[in-house]
C-alpha cells in the first residue's frame, strides 16, 4: 500500500497521496498530533485521529478545560459569602457565625456576660434578663431604689438589695414615712 491513510493517484513514473483528515506525510503515514497546539488549557491532551480529547485538572471543565468550576453554586455557606477558588471555596461568615462553612452560631453567652441574670443567645448578640434588684445591659448594676426619693417628710432613704428603708422621724409611719 503506497498511501497508508489516503487515496493514491497514479502518475507517470510516480504517484501522489491525498491524505484523509488527521494524517500527513508523502505516504500519509504520520498521524497529525492535534495536541501540539496545546488545546487543553488546564488539562491533559490525548491525541486521536483528526481530533483530541482533554482530561481536565480538578476544578476545571469544558471541552478544552477552559472553565473554572464554581464550587459556590451549591450554596455551601448558609450564613456567609462563598468565595470560589480552584477546586475549592472559602466562606466569609457574617457576624455571629463561625465554622468552615459558617454553619455554627457563635454562643455569645459562653463568656457569661450577664452577671446577675439569665443570658439568651441570639445571632451576633445576646440579651440579659436581670434578677430582681439588678439592671443595665449586663445585669451588673444594683438598682438604687432611693434614686426616686421615695421617703417623704424629710426622711432618709437607705438603699438595700432589691429595696430600700426609710428612716422616719418620730411620729412618722408607713413604709415611706408619709403619715406624720
Amino acid at each position: 500500500m503506497l498511501c497508508q491513510h489516503g487515496v493514491c493517484y497514479d502518475g507517470i513514473n510516480n504517484f501522489t497521496c491525498s491524505c484523509i483528515n488527521g494524517y500527513t506525510g508523502s505516504r500519509c503515514e504520520t498521524n497529525i498530533d492535534e495536541c501540539t497546539s496545546i488545546p487543553c488549557q488546564l488539562g491533559v491532551c490525548y491525541d486521536g485521529i483528526d481530533n483530541f480529547t482533554c482530561s481536565c485538572l480538578n476544578g476545571y471543565t469544558g471541552s478544552r478545560c477552559e472553565t473554572n468550576i464554581d464550587e459556590c453554586t451549591s450554596t455551601p455557606c448558609p450564613h456567609g459569602v462563598c468565595l470560589d477558588g480552584i477546586n475549592n471555596f472559602t466562606c466569609s461568615c457574617i457576624n455571629g457565625y463561625t465554622g468552615s462553612r459558617c454553619e455554627t452560631n457563635i454562643n455569645e453567652c459562653a463568656s457569661n456576660p450577664c452577671q446577675y441574670g439569665t443570658c439568651t443567645d441570639g445571632v451576633d448578640g445576646y440579651t440579659c434578663s436581670c434578677k430582681a434588684g439588678f439592671n443595665c445591659v449586663y445585669c451588673g448594676s444594683e438598682i438604687n431604689e432611693c434614686a426616686s426619693s421615695p421617703c417623704q417628710n424629710g426622711a432618709t432613704c437607705v438603699d438595700v438589695f432589691n429595696g430600700y428603708i426609710c428612716q422616719c422621724f418620730e411620729g412618722d409611719s408607713e413604709k415611706n414615712c408619709e403619715i406624720g
